[in-house]
């Protein structure tokens, strides 16, 4: 077990020749793995942070595609097909993808489902950046753009309750705004596009998060 543990990145990469499905993929998941920082323990996300899909939202709670990569290169026989019940932010379904091998990836979570959607859908880098250039470029902010969503509590936006908000009244009203317009764009290209704005939130909010969790 402990070989299993000590596995360096540069032995896991060799793994990964032996498990790719189709060698010429082959150079695409070494060069994915490469990026990866051995800065942490293989179960946690540490070490991702430059890692291409993985990088678009942190999930705390994920571990690295170096772990998934070296569970498969473990196991005494060849994996065809890999079920994961808790996907999660879709680490092993995004591996398994990288080695060509089928994998079917259950999670309850709207928001991490569509993470996973995202990261599989196949797409043009160029014509996304295009569109999305096109939308910043003409965005207007509307009223119903800077209206508190119903149902959400008073402190989610400017002003909030006793000067106590979660955003500020333009990134609010822009956000909204940017999420309204991605509904006129083809479905994988919207997803990316929320999936993307959902990773900078937090960093533009006056929420804290640490080992007490969201305040």
């Amino acid at each position: 077990m402990s070989e299993f543990w000590d596995t360096d990145l540069q032995q896991t990469v060799r793994n990964t020749r032996k498990l790719v499905q189709r060698q010429t993929r082959a150079r695409d998941v070494t060069d994915w793995l490469e990026d990866y920082a051995e800065i942490g323990p293989p179960s946690s996300n540490q070490g991702t942070a430059n890692v291409p899909f993985q990088r678009w939202f942190h999930f705390k709670e994920a571990f690295s595609p170096k772990f998934v990569a070296d569970v498969l290169a473990s196991l005494p026989y060849r994996v065809e097909r890999c079920l994961d019940p808790f996907g999660g932010s879709g680490t092993t379904a995004l591996t398994c993808r990288m080695l060509g091998i089928n994998s079917t990836t259950v999670e309850v979570n709207p928001f991490l489902a569509d993470l996973i959607r995202t990261k599989l859908a196949p797409l043009s880098p160029s014509s996304f950046c295009a569109k999305y250039e096109r939308i910043l470029s003409t965005l207007v902010i509307r009223k119903a753009d800077e209206a508190l969503i119903a149902g959400m509590p008073a402190t989610l936006k400017e002003p909030g309750v006793s000067g106590k908000f979660v955003f500020s009244a333009d990134v609010y009203s822009t956000a909204r705004a940017i999420l309204r317009r991605s509904n006129y764009l083809h479905e994988d290209q919207a997803r990316l596009l929320r999936i993307l704005l959902g990773s900078v939130l937090v960093a533009n909010s006056n929420v804290t998060i640490n080992g007490k969790g969201r305040r």
